[in-house]
């Protein structure tokens, strides 16, 4: 991917910490899918905009206060889930105890179990997600798409302290065309949660195997011409594709009447 070299020490250190923290993600991700399958949708929304506004506090204490930079920001990230789960963990133990079991009402149900497996099995290979409302998304997803063209210089200057200007052109690329394209991003993860809602599970999945290789077949295609913006300009592409996708799933749904 051309990766300059000064950037890799960088991008180790923070996937690492990412990929450490994965049991945590993995953990709200459980906790927010068995509210939901409660009719509980109210928590997992709140303690995700709990943990949205920890991890912007906590990015400035940990990157401009303590100057960790991007091991401060993979940290902060790990830390915010974390509580997220405990704040999930904690409303689950008071409002719904039929989560929580012990051996005397441990069985065996092979119905329960193929329809479980179904569902459950199909909706894992797409990550969770919870969005009310498409217009609210969208709007969303312009306000971060400004923010993200506006400040990626200064915020990769703040994480690596003194770049060189390479680096810096290479971020400015990419997150100029990611932050073209993120309302696709937002429109997609939209529809996941409507055909999740009515129990297309399989449109989700079909959608990110989809967009999965389209970004895969174009990075690798342009990757040696275009550089990190091939990589953006593929992963816009594969929201696209998802959002055609889904619209067209969508229409025929609801003229069909199911």
């Amino acid at each position: 991917m051309k990766t300059p070299a000064e950037v890799l020490p960088y991008a180790r250190s923070y996937l690492l910490i990412i990929l450490l923290g994965l049991p945590v993600t993995f953990l709200y991700n459980w906790c927010a899918a068995a509210l939901q399958a409660a009719g509980d949708t109210k928590t997992p929304l709140c303690t995700l905009l709990i943990a949205m506004s920890l991890n912007t506090v906590l990015d400035l204490l940990f990157v401009v206060g303590f100057h960790r930079g991007t091991e401060g920001t993979a940290a902060v990230t790990v830390i915010a889930q974390g509580t997220a789960s405990v704040i999930c963990l904690c409303i689950m133990r008071k409002k719904h105890r039929e989560f929580f079991f012990d051996r005397s009402v441990v069985g065996w149900d092979t119905w329960l179990v193929k329809r479980t497996a179904k569902f459950g099995l199909v909706s894992a290979l797409h990550q969770s997600s919870l969005y009310k409302g498409l217009t609210v998304m969208l709007a969303l997803a312009v306000c971060l798409s400004i923010l993200m063209a506006a400040v990626t210089r200064n915020a990769v200057i703040l994480l690596m302290g003194n770049p060189s200007e390479e680096v810096l052109q290479n971020a400015d690329a990419y997150m100029m065309v990611i932050s073209l394209v993120y309302v696709f991003c937002f429109t997609g993860s939209t529809f996941v949660g409507y055909f999740r809602g009515i129990g297309r599970v399989e449109v989700p999945v079909i959608g990110s195997i989809l967009q999965i290789s389209i970004r895969v077949i174009l990075s690798y295609a342009w990757i040696q011409t275009l550089g990190l913006k091939a990589v953006a300009l593929a992963t816009g592409i594969g929201w696209m594709a998802i959002v055609a996708y889904q619209s067209v799933t969508y229409w025929r749904t609801v003229k069909s009447g199911r």
